[in-house]
């Protein structure tokens, strides 16, 4: 009889080349040291919906979380130890770590390890020193994004913040105990790129700022213009993004439809950064990256099993429970080659399903 581990490593990676779920093809991985050995290494791991999920029955520090495969009908929870207040509002995730507001507080936390370190508090804000809100405006309206250029473990952490009514930039290295202004823009987004920070503001405008001096300069590297706008840029309510795809650096403009409190998708627009010319340029392609994109976040990936072209988004899809705002994790997905619309499959109903903050997108890191 043959031997399920003697199988010819051709065969081996033949079968792994049919494996589409990323699951399946560390479980392929993890039969034995022979298949390991004769299969490619994996690169990048499976994005996924980061929810805190609502649950009577949950004691002391311990908050459940929910980690959701688009394309399962399943949640993954997660328990870890967690200091508990007046409730989790997702803010931000990257290097496998997402930020987490309760109250005036700022957290970033390892859902998989429950580590987490503390950022200086919303109130250390510029403007924000000499006005008092309450906890609610603090924690629901006044920080709109926190992302961080490495692990919050590493000494050379930096954590830049979109807040307030004006799109304001500030950010804090390791045990800063208060934020530095950066620059009122009206920002939209921002990304780490090298040793400095992109920022795009609601015309596509990219500016550059570097903080690498104890005052931070600011500069103009793409320049918006009404004419410029209406060639590229819907007219209809948008939302600009910032993502590090493998082609280089992309803007993603996500186009809504606004009733009340509810946020429809009407569809989306991808531009790339020329950087011998300083312009934007639309393209129809993304090739094999995917892109996921919450309300404040967006990550690009390219792994078996998602497919390469389309953006994975989640709606907004706020409604009132019980007197306070609570959100369903839908995803969608829109296929740039087509310009359509799929709903992936609703999630199981014997879990918790409805969430009291926004999903964000989350890419593990081992």
């Amino acid at each position: 009889m043959a031997v399920w581990s003697d199988l010819p490593a051709d065969l081996m990676r033949s079968i792994d080349d049919k494996i589409l779920s990323y699951k399946d093809q560390v479980r392929c991985r993890c039969v034995c040291s022979s298949w390991r050995s004769a299969l490619p290494e994996m690169t990048g791991s499976m994005p996924g919906l980061l929810v805190p999920l609502k649950s009577e029955t949950q004691t002391g520090s311990r908050t459940p979380f929910g980690f959701i495969d688009p394309f399962e009908k399943k949640v993954h929870r997660l328990r870890f130890s967690y200091p508990r207040g007046t409730g989790m509002l997702f803010r931000g995730s990257c290097h496998g770590w997402v930020v987490s507001i309760e109250g005036s507080s700022i957290y970033v936390i390892n859902p998989l390890t429950g580590v987490h370190e503390m950022l200086p508090p919303i109130i250390e804000l510029p403007d924000l020193r000499k006005f008092r809100p309450d906890t609610c405006t603090l924690r629901d309206y006044i920080l709109d994004k926190v992302s961080f250029s490495s692990s919050p473990q590493s000494n050379n952490f930096v954590a830049v913040a979109i807040y307030g009514d004006r799109g304001s930039l500030a950010y804090c290295k390791r045990r800063d105990r208060q934020w530095t202004l950066i620059h009122h823009g009206g920002y939209s987004d921002f990304i780490f790129h090298g040793d400095q920070i992109y920022t795009v503001n609601g015309s596509g405008s990219l500016v550059v700022c570097d903080i690498q001096n104890q005052s931070p300069k600011v500069w103009e590297l793409v320049p918006s213009s009404l004419k410029r706008k209406r060639r590229f840029l819907s007219s209809n309510p948008s939302r600009l993004y910032l993502v590090e795809s493998s082609g280089g650096l992309l803007m993603v403009q996500r186009i809504v439809s606004i009733n009340g409190i509810h946020y429809e998708t009407l569809g989306f627009r991808v531009f790339k950064l020329d950087t011998s010319s300083r312009e934007w340029h639309r393209i129809v392609s993304t090739g094999e990256d995917a892109l996921f994109l919450g309300w404040n976040v967006c990550l690009c990936s390219k792994l078996r099993g998602y497919g390469g072209d389309c953006i994975y988004f989640t709606h907004k899809n706020m409604v009132w429970r019980r007197r306070k705002m609570a959100y369903g994790p839908e995803i969608s997905v829109f296929n740039l080659s087509n310009g359509s619309f799929q709903d992936l499959p609703k999630q199981s109903s014997d879990l918790e399903s409805v969430i009291w903050s926004p999903p964000v997108w989350f890419i593990p890191t081992y």
